[in-house]
């Protein structure tokens, strides 16, 4: 008789979670009390304040590092349209008067939340994060639901975070969005903040932070479309006194133009258009964007270097460079009218083949190609030479510029013995065309008194005729 296999049966085992494991319900108004609670007890006592809160950090912070910068900086929970969340329970007290907008405006106070806000975020380096976050998605673009003084504190406090760096421009990316622009909110905020940074960092430093957060051309965005343009952008900073804003922008326009008239020369290089078109456009952007001819040759030269693949084998490179460079000697003679525009040919030649390895054994032949073609002269080349070089591998490009310098130096030297002596040589010729000339006069005179004197003989014969 077959005996019948037992059934499987399903068995596990219960897995317990651990008390601390367990996931606890998120109450942040609870949380808003205790931390308002703490501020209020503290009052304007900052150094408390930050006493305190380092005391009271905990697991908290992390679970609602959020609601934390919330509270220190507008004194609640904020809602997303930039109000102050009062419930659940509106009889109790949702918002504290020690924040910083609700602080006095002037620098010293807010530079002591400044380091209330150090101090915390020294201690808990998670919060560095979050406060990045909360102030570029949350408090920055809520502005329009804040108070004018509210706006005012948070702009200056940005700037003193700017400032030190705790935070990053990125912090300003909301601020060019079309309802806090079409207001002037964005462009008040933005001149209260640059106002405040300039007095705590340098033009340089600023400029370092917003290229670093690509906002170096946004700048002109912060007004209305009716109102956008260069002409506005210098009247409103000017008022403001933030002349440093004005040349800022004024430096990026240049550069940008600059990058333009580039881009159109590469590009009209690859299109095969004619040296004339080329020129007439070039001159008509400088033109219209003010730029000079030392400033054109320097990027025309960019463009037609930057349109080739150079072959890795030295004499292959060396014919090729020269002959597409003497393509294109026109079109930079165009733009080298003045020992200016000429000089500053020389030294972004000497840049380039510094930068490019490859190119350092060639700058004497390019530059003896261009003066062979009436690009550069050659007291421009005696002057580079001389005085104006860069420091950019001097000694390997003034070794290679020596004999060909020499050479000039030679030529104008035998040129003007020629010119010595060809004018000896019409010195003698000179006299003597001199004496001939003498010799004629004397010889028309001695006619003259001969046909006067046989005038006056005649005259007398007849006379006596007559008597």
């Amino acid at each position: 008789m077959s005996k019948k296999e037992p059934k499987p049966t399903l068995t596990g085992q219960r897995i317990k979670t651990r008390k601390r494991d367990e996931k606890q319900k998120l109450d942040p108004y609870e949380f808003r009390q205790k931390i308002i609670e703490t501020l209020n007890a503290a009052g304007n006592n900052l150094d408390e304040v930050s006493a305190q809160l380092d005391q009271k950090g905990s697991q908290e912070y992390r679970t609602y590092a959020d609601s934390l910068i919330h509270i220190l900086l507008t004194g609640g929970l904020l809602a997303p349209g930039g109000s102050i969340i009062e419930g659940p329970d509106t009889s109790g007290v949702y918002r504290s008067d020690v924040c910083v907008f609700l602080a006095p405006g002037d620098d010293e106070t807010l530079l002591a939340y400044r380091q209330v806000f150090h101090k915390l975020i020294r201690r808990y380096r998670y919060l560095e994060r979050v406060f990045q976050d909360e102030m570029t998605n949350r408090i920055i673009p809520c502005m329009k639901g804040y108070k004018e003084q509210e706006r005012s504190n948070l702009a200056k406090i940005t700037a003193m975070f700017m400032a030190v760096n705790q935070l990053d421009a990125g912090c300003l990316k909301h601020l060019f969005t079309d309802p806090l622009v079409k207001d002037d909110l964005a462009l008040n905020f933005a001149t209260e903040m640059f106002r405040t940074w300039f007095k705590y960092s340098n033009v340089r430093e600023i400029k370092k932070t917003l290229t670093a957060a690509g906002m170096e051309g946004k700048l002109m965005l912060l007004f209305p479309l009716n109102k956008r343009s260069m002409d506005n952008f210098e009247k409103h900073f000017s008022e403001a006194g933030l002349e440093q804003i004005i040349e800022y922008q004024k430096n990026y326009h240049l550069f940008v133009s600059k990058m333009k008239l580039q881009e159109f020369v590469a590009e009209s290089i690859a299109d095969e258009k004619s040296i004339k078109e080329i020129v007439l456009t070039c001159e008509e952007m400088m033109k219209a964007d003010k730029l000079g001819e030392h400033e054109v040759v320097i990027h025309i030269w960019n463009a037609i270097m930057s349109n080739v693949e150079w072959n890795k084998k030295e004499d292959l490179r060396s014919d090729r460079a020269l002959r597409h460079l003497k393509a294109y000697t026109k079109l930079i003679a165009a733009f080298t009218k003045s020992a200016k525009c000429e000089i500053a040919l020389l030294l972004r030649i000497q840049e380039y083949c510094y930068d490019n390895m490859n190119f350092q054994n060639l700058f004497c032949k390019i530059i003896q190609m261009l003066y062979d073609n009436d690009v550069v002269s050659e007291d421009a080349i005696k002057l580079w030479y001389k005085k104006k070089h860069s420091s950019k591998g001097i000694s390997i490009f003034l070794e290679q510029a020596k004999k060909f310098v020499e050479w000039l130096d030679t030529a104008e030297t035998e040129s003007e013995s020629e010119e010595d002596s060809d004018e000896e040589n019409k010195q003698p010729k000179q006299a003597a065309e001199n004496g001939d000339n003498v010799e004629a006069e004397n010889g028309e005179k001695t006619a003259a008194a001969a046909k006067e004197a046989s005038d006056e003989e005649d005259a007398k014969k007849g006379a006596e005729n007559e008597n």
